[in-house]
């Protein structure tokens, strides 16, 4: 079961870390459309880095038998998402083992064993809205179950309404509505969970998934596996569109999108602060920002954080660089300040794959490059120091990530809004005696006069926690804001030109920051 104690860390397994040379077919890793040899050997190698980051969670790309010759749109079904069979695992992911029939779940059983001992949940990326290209179902081939009456007519998706029924780029959708689909395909699900022990299923492409198979799920997988939490995908910006998913299908957490929208026009776009969050919004008064909106949830803590992935298009350092005119050193800082926000605000943080090393890449396939291992010093756990972009940005989130899974208040906290202008962002997270304090700027010039936080005037502070915060000494784990007391009930806040600061009680940092 995924948690809010949970940092998820995402990859596309093929282009990881290749630990198997013997799996290696069509293997071209100069070409970005072909397989490069990524596969679970690889992760097994790499788990000592996982654990040094500090991630909790690992979501792989899907594992099923995919497609195995290039397509109508020429390229190879190295990320997963075009499977051939369901029931099997991918060749090209692990090696022949004596006694251990071809494609046995049993290969992907001994990554998550191992994953497991190191401390670390699994996310199973599920596919079953759609096949790969030219699938064998499609022509009644007896080498498959799949049937051609499960597929919806090319032409016939405007008749089933929305998204619901369409080829997604051509992709053969499967009929959902239909029973004996449904009950394949949640009994295929129930396998994979029974047989391989993952923690959570991640679903892609939820919205185009016909209603009868979430009726099935909800019954059949959630009904005898309450804790394998359900992650689904839904590629919307809007936050009622999305809160209806979580609202009204067997569906525990979602893909903060619309926050993830957002972060890109703040940080990179210089839009302004209440895109998330307005001035002085109250839970009876709500604002129209981001954060303003989680009322509209049924539990905004469980939505899933990030600021890109492999479907966004380009990864958010390049989106910086773009957005920058191409200055490094300013797209760098602008991704550590979103990396701020991400691991600060509530929900539970995805980090994708060579974020922490400033990896870059537009859009896909470019957004999938190789995990650039060479930059890596001596141990292998962190980026050389010579390498300055990466050791930068990789030591900024590793001290997020154990300030995170060190506070009570980042991972179960209520959230505040302080201040808010057009580029600054106050805000409060707390838990009954732990508090922290966050501050954003994104100004182009430091602050000429400070921002006075006056916690006695925030009827949203509890009464207990503004005599608690007034009474103790708070640092700023940055420097950058000068330690102290509340003077007469209210903080001062002066901050250079795009920084940020995170203030907390002393004895609480003593004990929570390494």
């Amino acid at each position: 079961m995924l948690t809010q104690d949970d940092i998820i860390y995402f990859i596309v397994t093929d282009r990881f870390a290749n630990g198997d040379l013997e799996n290696d077919q069509d293997v071209k890793p100069g070409d970005p459309i072909s397989y490069h040899g990524g596969d679970f050997a690889g992760i097994v190698e790499r788990i000592p880095y996982l654990q040094s980051l500090g991630v909790t969670a690992l979501w792989l790309t899907p594992v099923f038998e995919n497609m195995h010759t290039p397509n109508d749109v020429g390229s190879w079904g190295y990320h997963g998402y075009w499977p051939l069979d369901f029931e099997k695992v991918d060749p090209h992911l692990y090696s022949l083992k004596p006694g251990i029939p071809a494609g046995s779940k049993r290969y992907f059983k001994d990554l998550v064993d191992q994953l497991h001992a190191a401390g670390i949940k699994v996310i199973m990326d599920m596919v079953v809205n759609h096949t790969g290209y030219d699938h064998p179902g499609l022509k009644g081939d007896p080498s498959t179950i799949i049937k051609p009456h499960w597929f919806t007519p090319p032409n016939d998706f405007e008749g089933a309404g929305g998204d619901v029924g369409w080829w997604l780029a051509g992709l053969p959708d499967l009929d959902q509505n239909q029973a004996e689909v449904a009950d394949y395909f949640v009994n295929v699900i129930a396998d994979w969970i029974e047989e391989t022990g993952i923690d959570a299923v991640r679903m892609d492409t939820v919205k185009h998934i016909e209603d009868i198979f979430w009726h099935y799920y909800a019954t059949v997988v959630k009904g005898k596996h309450p804790t394998v939490t359900m992650l689904g995908e839904v590629l919307v910006q809007d936050v009622d569109k999305m809160a209806g998913y979580q609202r009204n299908f067997p569906i525990d957490m979602l893909f903060d999108f619309p926050l993830q929208d957002a972060i890109w026009k703040i940080f990179c776009e210089g839009q302004s602060f209440t895109l998330i969050s307005s001035p002085y919004s109250r839970p009876d008064m709500p604002g129209t920002g981001i954060f303003d909106r989680d009322v509209t949830y049924s539990n905004p803590n469980h939505l899933v954080t990030l600021l890109d992935n492999h479907d966004v298009g380009p990864r958010f350092f390049s989106k910086a660089m773009e957005c920058s005119g191409g200055d490094r050193g300013r797209a760098l800082h602008t991704t550590k300040l979103a990396l701020t926000l991400l691991m600060t605000v509530r929900g539970i943080p995805q980090i994708y794959y060579g974020t922490e090393l400033a990896l870059e890449g537009s859009g896909d396939p470019d957004n999938r490059r190789d995990m650039p291992w060479d930059i890596l010093g001596t141990d292998g756990l962190e980026p050389a120091e010579n390498k300055v972009e990466a050791h930068d940005v990789y030591h900024h989130l590793h001290q997020l990530i154990q300030l995170r899974r060190s506070s009570q208040s980042l991972r179960y906290g209520s959230q505040i809004t302080l201040h808010v202008e057009d580029r600054l962002y106050v805000y409060l997270r707390e838990y009954r005696t732990e508090w922290m304090l966050i501050a954003i700027n994104l100004g182009e010039e430091d602050m000429q006069e400070p921002v006075v936080i006056d916690l006695a005037a925030h009827s949203v502070i509890p009464i207990r926690l503004q005599k608690q915060m007034a009474d103790q000494q708070y640092v700023d784990i940055h420097r950058i804001v000068p330690s102290g007391k509340p003077e007469n009930g209210k903080i001062s806040l002066k901050l250079p030109k795009r920084s940020s600061a995170i203030l907390m009680p002393l004895k609480q940092m003593l004990i929570s920051v390494k």
